[in-house]
């Protein structure tokens, strides 16, 4: 396990994690700061994701990893997301975690690559969007289950930082797992993309996994 600095934690709490990872875990210690102050520490963190390397916790002062018991994972179902999926898995199962899988409705933006994009650019109604976008909860879920994985599935609207923090609070989620993908949008460089921003708000840990 690799620490940047001395987190809030002891390596002993912190070790379950890192094994569940391979043994490849940067740890950052959030203490209490300006809130900009954290979105700039989240968009370092996906800065140093994209050059390539180990998972990196964020982990605000007060929070801990030493017992996990519900891990939180936001689905945006995009390709590139699977990596961190595979890693939440793998966590869930050496914890024996739940899963909780969560999917935000919002602006709807697509990534170049995205394997279903011609079905989404085809539907006719948001609630086609939304049949759609279940039955990718099911497959994620029924994957966690094969596993031996309790997993269950929700949605939500609204901003996506927003409702994956509201998410966590309302149940009890231990340690929320999030896929880094860089800016997508003038907002994302300007405020700080999704993952940053869950960072500047999280009580709680959060995993950011390259994607």
């Amino acid at each position: 396990m690799t620490l940047l600095s001395a987190p809030p934690a002891s390596p002993a709490a912190l070790s379950p994690l890192a094994a569940a990872l391979g043994g490849n875990l940067i740890t950052v210690p959030l203490a209490p700061r300006h809130a900009f102050a954290r979105v700039l520490v989240g968009s370092g963190i996906e800065d140093a994701l994209q050059r390539g390397g180990p998972p990196v916790l964020a982990l605000p002062a007060g929070a801990s990893v030493a017992s996990i018991s519900r891990v939180l994972f936001p689905a945006d179902f995009a390709p590139r997301s699977e990596p961190a999926f595979q890693r939440t898995l793998q966590i869930c199962q050496a914890l024996a975690a739940e899963l909780h899988l969560l999917h935000v409705y919002g602006d709807d933006r697509l990534l170049p690559n995205e394997t279903d994009q011609a079905r989404r650019a085809a539907v006719r109604s948001v609630r086609e969007l939304f049949v759609l976008d279940q039955e990718r909860l099911g497959v994620f879920a029924a994957r966690a289950r094969e596993l031996g994985v309790p997993a269950s599935a929700a949605t939500a609207e609204g901003r996506a930082h927003d409702a994956i923090a509201r998410y966590a609070a309302a149940n009890a989620i231990d340690l929320i797992v999030m896929a880094t993908h860089g800016p997508r949008s003038t907002e994302d460089i300007l405020l700080g993309t999704t993952t940053a921003r869950v960072i500047q708000r999280s009580p709680i840990a959060v995993l950011a996994v390259p994607a």
